[in-house]
């Protein structure tokens, strides 16, 4: 009885998640960002900030500080290409970031509707 009990426990734990899976809640949590304005190929980000995404239903609210200027916004979250589609209204324009998640972290581009030729760049690191 005892044995069959430990193999019962044993599977248990071997069925858990592991602590390297992506997080479950993906996208809402809080996030550091890091971007490069278009046409801008430097290593270094021209711009870093922090972002905080929350679900509505089934949709997703966001707010963002970016050096100083305010975004926020919904978005949807698409659960198989783990694809995060946000519509931003900022101080210095409105726009669309699309966002997807690889190696633990969204990486995408963005585009203010203002200047629909330019297109940016962020990475967006979930804090833990």
């Amino acid at each position: 009885m005892r044995l069959l009990l430990l193999l019962m426990i044993a599977l248990s734990a071997a069925a858990q998640p592991c602590a390297a899976q992506e997080p479950a809640a993906l996208p809402v949590g809080k996030y550091d960002v890091i971007g490069w304005n278009p046409d801008e190929s430097t290593p270094m980000p021209s711009y870093s900030g922090n972002a905080t995404i929350w679900r509505v239903g089934k949709t997703y609210l966001f707010e963002a500080d970016m050096d100083g200027e305010r975004y926020t916004g919904v978005g949807l979250f698409d659960e198989t290409s783990k694809t995060l589609a946000l519509q931003f209204n900022g101080t210095d324009g409105n726009g669309l970031t699309l966002l997807r998640f690889t190696d633990g972290k969204f990486e995408g581009n963005w585009v203010f509707g203002e200047r629909p030729s330019l297109v940016g760049r962020e990475i967006w690191t979930r804090r833990e």
